[in-house]
């Protein structure tokens, strides 16, 4: 079990590094969206999002591949709908736990901890290859979004449901772990209300590293690991929160100094995959 755990890792791994590096000449990381309207990835047959690390992934998969749109499903789920995919495509690669069951249905017992979930079942890592819908015949992706005026009002209410303590002015974005206080810009100073709400969501997953909530280790200095794995996870939960409320989130030149630091932990194959995973739920 753990032989697989350890292939599925390195696999997917190795898509979001190629993917990074692919679009670091332009600071176009797996999760830009290049000002279209950004979204999470979603099974139009199963009706329901991917979550975790397969947001990532399949994130990368999309940028890689250059596939317009956000929807992916199973071979056979897209057959159940009366389309196909085309002869030749190659799938992408999600993961999922799937529960242990016993001959009589009842959840066989597992010798390692680690492999049960939190109700105390055990669970096997599995793997399942999805398509893209442009990779299909007979579907047509349907492309639904909330005005921008709406998006950005649901932005709105997030940052203030947080209850962050937010500062605004000055010319300098950050958060400041001694203080527990936010410090951003006044919004008309960024080029895009997508620039604004793409910082401001990445300071405020910073925010929920304080020890007083998520408690991360927010001491690292620039060029350290520790600092490296926070940037990663502010990164990327601005991200998800940005495609969660319909909004682009856009290349940005500061993606240059954290691209190596970036790598450098996805490089760390199994290891920094199983951290990655516990960090954003995979």
């Amino acid at each position: 079990m753990q032989t697989v755990r350890n292939d599925l890792h390195q696999r997917i791994t190795q898509q979001i590094i190629q993917a990074i590096e692919a679009g670091a000449g332009d600071y176009r990381m797996p999760w830009n969206t290049k000002g279209s309207s950004a979204s999470l990835p979603q099974n139009p047959v199963g009706k329901y999002e991917y979550h975790g690390i397969n947001v990532l992934s399949l994130w990368a998969s999309q940028q890689l591949r250059a596939f317009t749109t956000g929807q992916w499903a199973t071979y056979r789920q897209w057959l159940s709908i009366g389309a196909q995919v085309r002869k030749g495509e190659t799938g992408s690669p999600t993961v999922f736990y799937q529960p242990i069951m016993g001959d009589d249905d009842r959840e066989t017992s597992v010798e390692r901890p680690s492999a049960q979930g939190r109700s105390g079942r055990p669970f096997v890592l599995k793997m399942a290859t999805v398509f893209n819908a442009d990779q299909v015949d007979g579907f047509q992706p349907e492309h639904v979004a909330l005005p921008a005026d709406q998006r950005q009002d649901m932005a709105e209410q997030v940052i203030k449901n947080s209850k962050a303590r937010i500062l605004w002015g000055g010319e300098r974005a950050c958060y400041l772990p001694t203080r527990d206080e936010i410090h951003l810009p006044h919004p008309e100073e960024f080029v895009s209300a997508e620039a604004y709400y793409g910082v401001a969501f990445h300071e405020l997953v910073h925010w929920t590293g304080h020890e007083s909530r998520c408690a991360r280790d927010l001491s690292g200095r620039f060029g350290s690991a520790a600092y490296a794995m926070e940037e990663l996870v502010a990164e990327l939960g601005a991200a998800f929160l940005s495609a969660e409320l319909g909004i682009s989130s856009e290349p940005r030149n500061d993606h240059a100094s954290y691209i190596s630091s970036w790598l450098n932990v996805r490089r760390i194959q199994v290891r920094g995959a199983t951290k990655m995973n516990a960090v954003i739920g995979g």
